[in-house]
């Protein structure tokens, strides 16, 4: 059954024949002594492996499956992402970071976390994506999460950290686990890219801004969510609750380039806003 998140904006369940990047191993085919080769994870080998390999495939003979752990009375969540010494080459603006998973939740507040960053050669930040995966899949489902860019310096590598997480700080439910299969960037089509939900889910002008701020047009679904606009440097600068499909937002900002987050459940929009 297709399962489709809070107004479509995430979940996708096609293939687009448009490029994609294959990241290292991308299937998890490739394992060296309990770790799948070119990624990092925090297993310990012969002591504690949340992460490990598993037969239960999308395609080709293995996939990654992710397990909440008990070691020495702590629970252990698993953690899976590109080495800090090793971040994985980007050379171009995509628009996605796509996969295939299950999930299997024991908690409801448990989730995948998904923290996303490619910089430019000097290590600058220029483009993101963060997400919290919390629907449940009993068969293999594609997803393709919206990288929100930022900067306008070339791409070079991208950091990435996954983990199974109960989001309410208490670490992951013992028994809940995930696999993964076929990583890429760039890809999925059916559904709202990032490209689409800026300029459908919600729109902006005029852009950029003045004095007198913003004005949003949003859809009906998005009502109740959270907005919140952010610096460069991540710090928060402005909150509200979004109450209508029309709304200004006029904060007091000096000129610059800012981030607007929209969080309704499950499911995030960013989108850059510029303050002349």
């Amino acid at each position: 059954m297709k399962k489709v998140l809070p107004f479509g904006v995430l979940l996708l369940l096609l293939l687009n024949a448009q490029a994609q990047l294959s990241l290292p191993n991308v299937g998890f085919e490739n394992w060296t002594n309990g770790n799948p080769d070119a990624w990092f994870t925090n297993n310990v080998v012969g002591t504690a492996t949340p992460v490990t390999q598993s037969a239960d495939a999308y395609s080709g003979s293995y996939a990654l499956r992710g397990d909440v752990i008990m070691f020495n009375s702590n629970r252990i969540s698993p953690n899976i992402g590109t080495p800090a010494s090793t971040p994985f080459a980007v050379s171009q603006q995509y628009n996605t970071f796509n996969f295939y998973y299950k999930l299997h939740k024991v908690s409801a507040n448990d989730g995948l976390i998904i923290a996303l960053t490619i910089s430019d050669s000097t290590d600058l930040p220029i483009a993101t994506a963060s997400y919290k995966l919390a629907v449940e899949a009993t068969t293999y489902t594609p997803v393709s999460i919206p990288i929100f860019w930022f900067g306008s310096t070339p791409p070079h590598h991208m950091n990435l950290v996954m983990s199974l997480e109960d989001t309410t700080g208490a670490g992951g439910t013992i028994g809940s686990y995930f696999l993964m299969d076929n990583v890429s960037l760039g890809g999925f089509v059916t559904g709202i890219n990032q490209t689409a939900a800026a300029s459908n889910a919600v729109r902006v002008f005029p852009n950029p801004g003045t004095a007198q701020g913003w004005n949003l047009k949003l859809a009906p679904a998005l009502q109740g969510s959270q907005l919140q606009v952010l610096d460069m440097q991540g710090r928060g600068v402005y909150a509200t609750t979004v109450t209508a499909t029309e709304m200004q937002i006029a904060p007091n900002l000096p000129a610059g380039v800012y981030l607007m987050r929209l969080t309704n459940g499950q499911t995030t929009i960013t989108q850059k806003l510029v303050r002349e």
